[in-house]
């Protein structure tokens, strides 16, 4: 699936860059993709654990040297 938005998280200090984070995704459409490029691997956990609890789903993980890319779709609410 193709994210259709993105949010490059790299040099942002905590904790700017998860509220950066919640209030992209907050923007979202249920169904809608976002995919954030980080490089900090402690943050890069939190945004894994939040969106587990937000029933947020997770379609990938992808690191390339120091640089991260997760993908998470927004939880699609039931009718």
């Amino acid at each position: 699936m193709r994210a259709s938005h993105q949010l490059n998280l790299v040099g942002v200090g905590w904790p700017i860059c998860l509220l950066q984070y919640q209030q992209r995704l907050s923007r979202l459409a249920p169904g809608e993709v976002l995919k954030v490029q980080l490089e900090d691997p402690e943050v890069a956990a939190t945004i894994l654990q939040l969106a587990r609890r937000q029933r947020n789903r997770i379609l990938g993980e992808h690191r390339e040297g120091k640089v991260m890319w997760i993908t998470v779709q927004r939880h699609k609410e039931c009718p």
